[in-house]
């Protein structure tokens, strides 16, 4: 795959393709756009960056959010466009998000539905899963996190306090 990895710090320089990142994720994630509104857009360039994989001929294939913070180095987002994946631009991307957040073990989590399709780079990149979580985003699905455990104070849409339904190597 040929293209190179572009670092977006500021809404203008996201080369029109913020909306159509958002629309390709926010159906894993309740308020998915309230929350890129109201704290990655405001953020942007200083806690909050976007990873933008560009193909040879312009096109957005593949995209991160990333939160580096004093407190939290995260991967908040990630996404390959459906064809373009299993051409190693998810490996490249979380390559670059290590590069950006200055660790090896950034936080990380997925949704049960897609969280096999990233074995390949968690393995690759020597990622440890840590938590299973029910219903930390959405009722009735299992968050999984590597490198890290999410806050356990998140309060989920529905208002239901969030269990934990196993922690591994602890």
């Amino acid at each position: 795959m040929t293209g190179k990895i572009v670092l977006c710090t500021d809404y203008s320089s996201g080369f029109g393709a913020i909306d159509a990142y958002r629309l390709c994720i926010s159906h894993f994630y309740p308020d998915f756009d309230d929350w890129f509104s109201k704290k990655v857009l405001p953020d942007m360039g200083i806690t909050r960056q976007i990873l933008f994989f560009i193909g040879d001929d312009g096109s957005v294939q593949g995209a991160e959010v990333l939160k580096d913070s004093p407190a939290e180095k995260k991967i908040c987002a990630i996404r390959v466009l459906p064809k373009y994946r299993e051409q190693g631009i998810g490996t490249m991307l979380v390559g670059a998000a290590l590069d950006v957040l200055g660790t090896a073990y950034p936080l990380i989590t997925t949704p049960e539905e897609i969280n096999d399709s990233f074995e390949g780079i968690f393995k690759y990149f020597n990622f440890k899963l840590e938590g299973v979580y029910n219903n930390y985003y959405r009722e009735g699905i299992r968050e999984f996190s590597y490198n890290g455990l999410l806050r356990p104070s998140y309060e989920t849409p529905w208002k239901k306090e969030t269990e934990t339904m196993q922690l591994m190597g602890i």
